[in-house]
Order: structure tokens, then C-alpha cells, then sequence
């Protein structure tokens, strides 16, 4: 079984998605306005078991491509757990991740049973 979507919505950087303050670390504006789009975007489907593979393609307009490749997935990949498309972040073994330039922002992916 596998899940595929794409996502209009620019990717999130996770150095934009906390802030610390007395002590404490908070979600911001930006973040919770990300996790809401792409919740709300994410096909529901049940839960895939076992070992996991992910493709995932950012689409990035100019403005945004200069940001690194990787600060893009924690705040997906927690996202996608959390639409309870798997249990544990751990069940991922395969991970291919790619930033293009696109002149809209857009996630594409795809997350399958690895047999």
C-alpha cells in the first residue's frame, strides 16, 4: 500500500517552526498555519505498518531556494505521523528527498510499505 498527494503550500523551514521564550519552547503563527494547510491537504488513508520508504519533492519559488534541503523535513515528516499515516517516525528506511526551483511552492510525496 501506498499514499501520494501534492501539497500546494510553500514547504516550512523548521528553524521557522519554534521559538523559545522563559524557558519554554513554542510552536509559531507560521507553523501552525503550516501544519492546519497541510493536514487539512493530506489524504486520509490508513496506516502503513512495517518499514517505510518516503519520496518527497519541495517545489521552490526564488524567494525561498536558497533555504537547505534538510531543515524542510522533520516538520513534514512529524506532520505525517501525525495524520497517522504511520506510528513511528522510526519505521522510515528510505528517505529520497529533492528542492526544485518552481514558480509555485508545492510538496509532492509518496510513502510506501517497503516489502
Amino acid at each position: 500500500m501506498e499514499i501520494e498527494a501534492k501539497i500546494n503550500v510553500r514547504p516550512l523551514s523548521v528553524n521557522q517552526c519554534f521559538k523559545s521564550g522563559r524557558g519554554k519552547t513554542y510552536r509559531t503563527k507560521e507553523y501552525l498555519a503550516y501544519e492546519e494547510e497541510v493536514l487539512y491537504s493530506l489524504p486520509k488513508k490508513k496506516m502503513l505498518k512495517g518499514e517505510l520508504g518516503i519520496d518527497l519533492e519541495f517545489g521552490i519559488n526564488k524567494r525561498y531556494g536558497t533555504m537547505d534541503l534538510d531543515n524542510f523535513l522533520k516538520p513534514l515528516i512529524d506532520l505525517l505521523g501525525k495524520k497517522f499515516y504511520f506510528k513511528n517516525d522510526n519505521q522510515i528506511c528510505e528517505l529520497l528527498a529533492r528542492k526544485v526551483k518552481s514558480k509555485k511552492d508545492y510538496i509532492e510525496l509518496r510513502i510506501y510499505e517497503i516489502e
